[in-house]
């Protein structure tokens, strides 16, 4: 009796690898020399090498290639399990050629045996038990070969979010730099082979560490799961910006403070007004500090005052939600607290001279001195 084993169609090398055609040659392959925990297309098995995936749009074709192709992939985990998705179609063939051989009959689940004339197509997700056994010209019949087969259709489950410190004051979510993406990928069949990213539309590599991103900017990272049998799942899609700027202030006083001589001078009681800005997170807070910059106090609008003193010195910083700070700013002016204190010239129109005024004192009247008496 001429035994036999299960072969199979194979289309494509496996994904680190150069991609052949459905019509290369030698396309046969014995599931008994299957190895554990690698994936095997097109005849061939190669445990994943994610060092190589360093070229973008290498990268890119490969997954566009083997997906297109994944007729042909089976997957042989470190328990021996093997893996399909569906897709795949099993061969029956005698190991030797033998003219004593009638026929090839198989089995599935316990069920009848039927005769063999097509390959074996295992679509639905579940797992099978394959057997098939050889029938001589004679009726002998040969002991059954079985194999265990799990369908896997399934894609990978996804989940993907951002840790890091962040603020959503309106439609966008913003993140100081030094954001990082965390992924969790699982499946239940075959196992995750990879994660593939994809940041702003630059094109698709493999998540193979932590990723963080700290350059300002917005951003849109896509993210994706392959199982080991070439399920892949749905796009997971995260928008969010990154806010590295910082924000812009000054400060002045109303009213308006005046230039005299390059000596800025302002009034007393006068109302300091620092104005802040951030056109992306916006801000979140404003400080002050008198004559020197350490001793920081929240600013508040129509609340500080210029005080009854000779210089007034103010130094305000800004702070916006992303927690990025400005740089400090300072405000120095003369105060104005004192009336004037003025002299001024009398002028003779007919001497055109100038005679300082003197004031004016009222004259005693004049007496006349009373004869003595007489004697």
């Amino acid at each position: 009796m001429k035994k036999i084993s299960i072969i199979l169609t194979v289309t494509i090398l496996f994904l680190t690898y150069a991609l052949v055609s459905q019509d290369s040659p030698g396309a046969f392959l014995d599931l008994k020399t299957l190895k554990n925990n690698e994936i095997t297309t097109d005849n061939k098995s190669q445990v994943i090498d994610r060092a190589a995936f360093k070229d973008k749009e290498k990268f890119h074709e490969m997954m566009k290639t083997a997906l297109k192709n994944r007729k042909s992939v089976i997957f042989k985990n470190e328990a021996g399990a093997l893996f399909t998705n569906g897709e795949y179609r099993f061969h029956l063939q005698p190991e030797e050629s033998s003219a004593a051989v009638a026929y090839i009959e198989y089995q599935l689940d316990g069920g009848p045996f039927n005769t063999y004339s097509t390959p074996i197509a295992l679509e639905k997700e579940g797992t099978y038990n394959l057997s098939y056994r050889s029938v001589d010209v004679l009726g002998s019949i040969e002991k059954p070969q079985s194999y265990t087969i799990n369908v896997d259709t399934k894609s990978p489950e996804l989940e993907a979010k951002l840790v890091g410190e962040g603020i959503k004051p309106g439609d966008i979510q913003y993140y100081k730099p030094g954001v990082k993406l965390e992924v969790k990928a699982t499946d239940a069949g075959a196992g995750v082979n990879l994660v593939v990213l994809n940041v702003n539309g630059e094109g698709n590599l493999p998540l193979t560490e932590e990723q963080s991103f700290t350059k300002g900017g917005d951003y849109e990272i896509a993210v994706r799961a392959l199982d080991n049998v070439y399920n892949l799942s749905k796009k997971t899609v995260l928008t969010f910006s990154i806010d590295d700027k910082k924000p812009t202030v000054s400060g002045k006083t109303n009213p308006r403070p005046v230039t005299i001589d390059n000596i800025t001078f302002c009034k007393k009681d006068s109302f300091v007004v620092i104005d802040a800005n951030d056109a992306e997170s916006g801000i979140a807070k404003v400080e002050y500090s008198l004559n020197t910059p350490s001793d920081w106090k929240e600013y508040k609008p129509d609340t500080l005052k210029v005080p009854e003193i000779d210089t007034f010195k103010i130094y305000f910083r800004a702070t916006d939600v992303s927690g990025n700070l400005s740089d400090v700013g300072e405000f120095t002016c003369r105060v104005d607290f004192k009336a004037p204190n003025s002299k001024y010239n009398i002028v003779d129109p007919d001497s055109k001279k100038e005679s300082k005024a003197e004031p004016k004192t009222e004259s005693k009247p004049e007496t006349k001195a009373e004869p003595e008496p007489t004697k």
